[in-house]
């Protein structure tokens, strides 16, 4: 508390005990004038009291008044600020989400392109077989033919290699090696005239 306050309490503290004292004593003749002087002074000095805690009153709730204002003030500053804050955070979520979506869409790509960089799996025994008639063909004919050259001016052709397999007279099975891949290429080609 306030010493003023302290202060005030303490006399009408005072005032009311000399008003008792004053009270209990058994007046006498000459002693009506002296109490009701005494009664007086002590009403005077109780008014006085009143007005002295009315003014601390007073001065106790303009202080607060300013506290509350500083108080609203402040609040009203940081809820401004949080609402920044939570406005940038929102935003740079969605930044964060869009490049989530980015990164998968990209390992997916990446996965894409692993499955096509992944070497070839190995080829099973019937395209072994066949591939290694292919080759002992080819060798041959390298070794006992001269290769055919297209005309001039005519668009060069890949070619293949006719197989004859045991049993099958009027089919031949024309046998590719495509040479990037590695893979063997078969088709069935009906023969030509007869």
């Amino acid at each position: 508390m306030d010493v003023a306050t302290l202060l005030a309490l303490a006399a009408a503290l005072a005032a009311v005990a000399a008003l008792a004292i004053v009270i209990r004593r058994r007046p006498g003749d000459g002693g009506t004038v002296a109490l009701s002087a005494q009664i007086q002074s002590a009403q005077q000095g109780m008014q006085g009291n009143v007005q002295l805690l009315a003014a601390s009153l007073d001065e106790l709730r303009g202080e607060v008044h300013r506290s509350l204002g500083a108080t609203e003030q402040q609040l009203t500053t940081q809820t401004g600020a949080t609402q920044r804050t939570l406005s940038d955070l929102s935003r740079q979520l969605g930044a964060l989400s869009e490049q989530g979506q980015r990164i998968g869409e990209l390992a997916k790509d990446i996965g894409s392109l692993q499955d096509l960089l992944r070497a070839p799996k190995a080829r099973g025994g019937f395209a072994e077989r066949v591939l290694d008639r292919a080759r002992a063909v080819a060798r041959n004919r390298a070794a006992n033919e001269t290769p055919r050259v297209p005309p001039p001016g005519a668009p060069a052709r890949r070619g293949g290699l006719a197989l004859r397999l045991a049993g099958r007279r009027h089919d031949r099975l024309r046998v590719h090696v495509h040479p990037f891949r590695g893979r063997l290429l078969r088709r069935r080609v009906a023969r030509r005239g007869g």
